[in-house]
């Protein structure tokens, strides 16, 4: 029992675990959203109440600091950037580059989708009208097939409704449009100066090596004003140079296989595989999640590991933390 002068509603841990917490991990140059301030205060939450009752924790801030945004701050910076207004307050004017690339990208996306959903979503309509005519009303299995199809139909609509408001907002954008009409290659050229990043490039590395100073700095600030420390922030670009070893790994292991040209760690459960290098030869954020376990594994040694993150990321972490990938 607890004796006087000792908290009352705990107690120590019998067994102290070494205990990995990933949490907050924004991508630096966005700005941080009310998503990464929840997950940054559950986190914290967290690894003070496991110090508390005597665990031995470690935080690591994964920040998003290497991937296709820069690609898009670069390209921004090399087209549409204000000079005055960079040397005035970078972040801002990175952050806004960073938006008005998305806007163009999501712009053509939009333009280009909306049509061939419309077409899906009519020949869909035609089939549902073939399949009702001809369902027995006591055929179970016909109206359900009937009920999904009309719930998929629902659905593309919505999506079909989203990307005429976007195309709607964005017509009465007179600048959006002509920057659009400028720059009518942008998302291909987009990953272009992100896989020249990646390659080393010295242009683009020298002005990575610019605009990162700017943007943790400004983080800062936040986590500063929310009193959150972190042990380590180990970003995306850490990891760089271990992505290779991770292909290569799941390789030996007989684990991956190719597929379109892609290199993919397939699994009976799941519809679509893990991608871990695109036909390009591009890295993805799976691939980068695993070498950042097997970091964590071998220098931290921990029994557990903690993800704080939207539930809409758990189909990601199933995969990343199947028992295929690790047998």
């Amino acid at each position: 029992g607890a004796t006087r002068g000792e908290h009352l509603f705990y107690r120590t841990a019998e067994t102290a675990r070494t205990i990995v917490i990933d949490y907050s991990s924004p991508n630096v140059a966005k700005p941080m959203h009310v998503g990464h301030i929840r997950s940054t205060l559950i986190g914290d939450g967290l690894s003070k109440t496991l110090r508390f009752v005597g665990h031995r924790v470690i935080t690591d801030n994964h920040l998003g600091d290497w991937g296709t945004q820069f690609g898009m701050i670069i390209y921004g910076y090399k087209h549409l950037v204000d000079a005055e207004a960079y040397a005035k307050n970078p972040v801002q004017e990175l952050g806004r580059l960073y938006k008005r690339v998305r806007q163009i990208i999501d712009f053509h996306a939009a333009g280009q989708q909306l049509p061939i959903l419309q077409d899906r979503i009519a020949k869909q309509r035609t089939e549902l009208e073939e399949l009702e005519s001809t369902q027995e009303e006591k055929d179970k299995k016909k109206r359900k097939e009937i009920g999904r199809r009309r719930a998929k139909i629902s659905e593309q609509e919505e999506q079909a409704k989203e990307l005429e408001a976007k195309l709607a907002a964005a017509n009465t954008d007179v600048e959006l449009l002509s920057l659009s009409d400028q720059h009518a290659n942008i998302a291909q050229e987009v990953l272009t100066e992100t896989a020249k990043l990646h390659a080393g490039d010295e242009e683009n590395v020298a002005l990575w090596n610019e605009f990162l100073p700017y943007c943790r700095e400004d983080i800062r600030r936040i986590y500063d004003r929310l009193g959150i420390h972190f042990d380590h922030e180990l970003g995306e670009s850490f990891y760089h140079d271990q992505l290779e070893g991770v292909v290569e790994s799941l390789d030996e292991k007989v684990l991956s296989e190719e597929s379109e040209g892609a290199t993919c760690v397939f699994m009976k459960q799941y519809d679509t595989p893990m991608i871990i290098r695109k036909k390009d030869g591009a890295f993805l954020y799976a691939t980068t999640d695993l070498a950042t376990i097997q970091y964590r594994v071998s220098t931290w040694h921990p029994t557990t590991m903690l993800y704080v993150v939207d539930h809409r990321q758990h189909q990601h972490f199933e995969k990343k933390y199947s028992p295929q990938v690790y047998h």
